[in-house]
């Protein structure tokens, strides 16, 4: 799972590290002259992702259950 905690604590070559086993797997299926390119596309869509997910103010559970109970 990709979150923001996990962003924040590890860098990207980490995460990439993490997901390349599952993306080698996932790419097995796909013509062998087509790998490369798709492995590369996957990874700057994960780059996309882990920028969206850093960049976003969304408060934590406890932060939301907090303001809930307030009210």
């Amino acid at each position: 799972m990709l979150n923001k905690d996990l962003i924040k604590h590890n860098s990207y070559e980490e995460i990439l590290q993490r997901f390349k086993p599952k993306i080698k797997k996932t790419i097995q299926a796909i013509p062998i002259n087509q790998r490369g390119d798709l492995e590369q596309e996957i990874m700057i869509k994960l780059f996309d992702k882990m920028d969206t997910i850093k960049n976003i103010n969304a408060p934590g559970f406890f932060e939301l259950k907090d303001k809930m109970v307030k009210k």
